[in-house]
């Protein structure tokens, strides 16, 4: 762990020290938020699985019908074999992977959902394709923001209950509020 001293008044905090290697693989690309935005509304959006990997900085919005688990949970080559396979079925072609920029936790977290695919996959195979969405959250925001069926500001409490629960890894009580 490193210590990063964040703000005026030196906020400190442990964060993981992680290797950002995501651009390095031929199979995963950058996909600009338009683009991740014009894929959801086509008929291809059925087959996209949108993975938003914030933690405490995932209040303010998402993306509707989004996956959250924080990036840290796919540390461990086990957590991602459950990720993949409860959450990647067979009709899954796209998984879009972000964080509030796209710069650290998304591409760690891409990087190691591809390395397990295709550790996993047989020989020849179809695999989804793994992309990390650029400028992460906070550029979508600004591309999706008015457009209410893509975005959500989780002012319903069912929808925070929902990622509430997503975040406690699928398990713990549905009734938070």
């Amino acid at each position: 762990m490193s210590m990063l001293r964040l703000g005026v008044r030196g906020l400190r905090c442990q964060a993981p020290k992680r290797t950002v290697v995501a651009m390095a693989s031929p199979r995963l690309r950058a996909m600009p938020a338009r683009e991740v935005k014009n894929l959801l509304q086509s008929e291809a959006g059925a087959g996209v699985v949108v993975l938003d990997v914030r933690d405490y900085d995932f209040e303010g919005g998402h993306i509707r019908g989004c996956i959250n688990r924080p990036a840290a949970s796919f540390d461990k080559d086990a957590d991602v074999d459950k990720f993949i396979d409860t959450e990647l079925g067979p009709g899954v072609k796209t998984v879009v992977v972000h964080c509030a920029l796209s710069q650290v936790r998304g591409p760690y977290t891409a990087q190691r959902l591809l390395s397990r695919i295709q550790k996993r996959s047989a020989v020849g195979s179809q695999s989804p394709e793994v992309v990390v969405m650029s400028r992460g959250w906070l550029g979508a925001a600004q591309i999706m923001a008015e457009d209410e069926d893509l975005t959500c500001t989780c002012q319903d409490a069912s929808c925070y209950r929902q990622h509430a629960v997503q975040m406690l890894g699928g398990e713990g009580d549905a009734n938070i509020l």
